[in-house]
């Protein structure tokens, strides 16, 4: 008999990041009497955790691959191998075995107020995607959300669960080390500040660029670095938008995509972790700022974690445990280097990130 585990929904490493504490959960739950079995795409990052001892890489040639292999093949394979239930991570699942749990990082994406700030291909993409979810979670068995604000859309749209619904703590990694390497040794040189965030609309990089085109302006010694994965044509154009600002290529750099055994390199170089995106469930690069005690500023549409505990390991490594359960509203965690700004305002952008140069974040509070 046999549990598994679906991750092949997952891409990016932040998603198999959060999601790394259900997994090992699930490991230690059937660890005496079931095997456990973690099947992920092998065209996305693999599993950060190293149980289960078992993993299946799966191959999808396209996206109709893809569908008919979770719809078909998928189900066969988990008759096959007696399996007594199913959890499938990424939020939904299309197959017709059962029992299965779900687990959802974020429903954000399907408010009214932010699909209609889509492209028409992006409502159509996210239209579809509404419908697998509604499907999903009236048919789960159990429901495993991050953050209240999933919990409260559930109640009030027509999703209408029939399973129980329960809230998920999520645990970061990173390497402590990471924050004691600093390249800025002489006061001409720019302040960094970083942005990890993979190059979609909704990560809001265009207005970002614009604020740091009237800091450069404006005589501030500062430099952009963008870190994260490309997502088709719509990065392209963000990244050619981002060319044309006025001399742009002296204070706007991006590196693409980065591993995250180089990572904490980044961070170590860092003066700032900004975080301007408009839309944002959990956010991983906040939590590895507030490891590493790096000033953040961020934007005040995303909800930070109220209850954090901090651990550092002989290895080097420091380790938070994180819950949003308690508070919708963000309130930092007691993080005392963290200032907010409204990111559809670039105004209020540029007033935040003036104020932070100017007192070094010594002050910040909440």
């Amino acid at each position: 008999m046999t549990i598994a585990i679906d991750a092949t929904y997952l891409k990016s490493d932040g998603a198999m990041i959060i999601y790394s504490g259900l997994i090992d959960s699930v490991c230690s739950k059937y660890s005496t009497n079931r095997e456990v079995i973690l099947y992920y795409s092998s065209k996305a990052i693999p599993p950060i955790t190293a149980r289960p001892t078992n993993q299946i890489p799966i191959t999808f040639h396209s996206k109709i691959h893809f569908f008919l292999w979770h719809i078909f093949i998928f189900h066969s394979i988990l008759k096959r191998q007696k399996c007594e239930h199913l959890y499938a991570i990424g939020g939904y699942y299309l197959g017709g075995f059962k029992p299965f749990s779900i687990v959802i990082q974020s429903l954000l994406p399907f408010e009214k107020g932010i699909v209609k700030q889509y492209s028409f291909a992006l409502k159509i993409k996210y239209g579809l995607l509404r419908r697998f979810y509604i499907h999903s979670i009236k048919k789960a068995e159990e429901i495993f959300i991050f953050t209240r604000h999933s919990q409260k859309y559930l109640s009030e749209s027509n999703y209408k669960p029939t399973g129980e619904i329960e809230f998920l703590e999520f645990k970061v990694k990173i390497k402590k080390q990471a924050a004691e390497s600093d390249i800025h040794t002489e006061k001409e040189n720019p302040l960094i500040f970083l942005y990890p965030a993979h190059l979609t609309y909704y990560k809001n990089h265009l207005r970002l660029g614009r604020v740091f085109t009237r800091l450069q302006q404006a005589g501030f010694k500062v430099k952009l670095f963008l870190i994260g994965r490309k997502d088709g044509s719509e990065s392209d154009s963000i990244l050619k938008a981002l060319s044309q600002l006025p001399n742009s290529e002296s204070f706007i750099v991006y590196d693409g995509f980065i591993a995250r055994t180089e990572i904490g390199e980044y961070y170590g170089r860092a003066d700032y972790l900004i975080y301007p995106s408009l839309v944002e469930s959990i956010g991983v690069p906040l939590y590895e700022g507030i490891l590493l005690d790096k000033p953040i500023l961020c934007s005040n549409h995303i909800t930070i974690a109220t209850q954090v505990a901090r651990e550092e390991t002989a290895d080097g490594n420091v380790i938070g445990k994180f819950c949003v359960k308690k508070e919708e509203t963000a309130q930092g965690g007691g993080y005392n280097k963290i200032k907010f700004f409204d990111p559809e305002n670039e105004g209020d952008m540029f007033t935040v990130i003036q104020e932070a140069i100017a007192t070094g974040m010594n002050d910040a509070r909440i």
